[in-house]
């Protein structure tokens, strides 16, 4: 009877024991900062802590799949390329020398940043501060021709131009209008738009007035060389129902606090003439606001 019981206790240890440690393995807490099945990105692997493998993709696949992120080329810095300058060795490259989405993105940031990381210098994951100076720690070195490629990273120091999730709806570009400026028209001008004309003094473009008549708008047109900005785009749309696409469903077509601005048509990261974010052939990039 006795030895019945010892055979009975050992095998209620081995039980519990196994629970707890199933337990704690189920209680091991993700490294990663968004919520998503480990099968999305990995092959299962049971001799691993997390029981995960190998990623199943290339990671700019993965990031850009699984409806997480929306990262149209025309909107964001480039990936799958080979720098041609010095890369700072905590911006990690892949094992062939190119820009991932990781070489910014720390995609083991601390879950316990999700609490308060947008009052961190680590907003988005980031591996350093954003602004200025992280695009300069690469761009600085840069050996490139292209006079654009070498002026446009300081005019916009942002590798995303637009909305990066799904869940990010509502987003507005880059609206930072200087309050504080006394003249009503230029303050209607968002801060990407003012950097493009400080370099692009050759454009000729104008602010529309809402109350301007039929005369005035003729003279204002004949006198400009590029498309006006500044303008309320709901505004206008609303005033001539049936004439404007509104509210506007292609996501290329940014607005900065709800006005148009040179961003709405053109992107740094777009490779179409002019850096265009939709080409201009049969009106296509025309037709996304004005219906013709």
């Amino acid at each position: 009877m006795k030895f019945k019981a010892r055979i009975l206790f050992v095998v209620l240890a081995v039980f519990v024991s196994t629970g707890v440690f199933a337990q704690q393995r189920l209680a091991v807490r993700s490294p990663h900062h968004f919520e998503l099945s480990c099968e999305n990105c990995h092959t299962p692997d049971a001799d691993t802590p997390y029981g995960v493998g190998e990623l199943t993709d290339n990671i700019n696949q993965l990031c850009t799949s699984s409806d997480c992120h929306n990262l149209d080329p025309a909107l964001n810095h480039p990936v799958d390329i080979t720098p041609q300058g010095t890369v700072p060795s905590d911006l990690p490259l892949d094992d062939r020398s190119r820009l991932t989405c990781l070489t910014c993105h720390d995609e083991l940031g601390s879950s316990d940043d999700l609490e308060d990381y947008s009052n961190t210098n680590t907003e988005h994951f980031l591996r350093r501060p954003a602004g200025m100076e992280f695009c300069a720690s690469c761009h600085t070195t840069m050996s490139t021709g292209d006079l654009r490629a070498q002026t446009h990273w300081q005019a916009s120091s942002r590798a995303h131009l637009a909305a990066m999730t799904p869940r990010s709806s509502g987003f507005d570009a880059f609206a930072d209008f200087d309050t504080q400026d006394d003249d009503p028209f230029v303050s209607r001008i968002d801060h990407e738009s003012r950097m493009c004309l400080t370099c692009h003094d050759d454009i000729s473009t104008t602010i529309s007035d809402s109350g301007e008549t039929a005369g005035q708008k003729k003279i204002r047109w004949e006198s400009m060389s590029s498309h006006p900005i500044g303008m309320d785009y709901a505004d206008k749309a609303l005033q001539k129902a049936g004439s404007y696409s509104y509210p506007i469903s292609d996501d290329r077509i940014r607005l900065f606090n709800g006005r148009v601005g040179c961003g709405s048509c053109h992107s740094p990261y777009a490779k179409t003439e002019n850096n265009l974010v939709v080409r201009l052939e049969s009106n296509q990039l025309c037709r996304r606001c004005h219906n013709l």
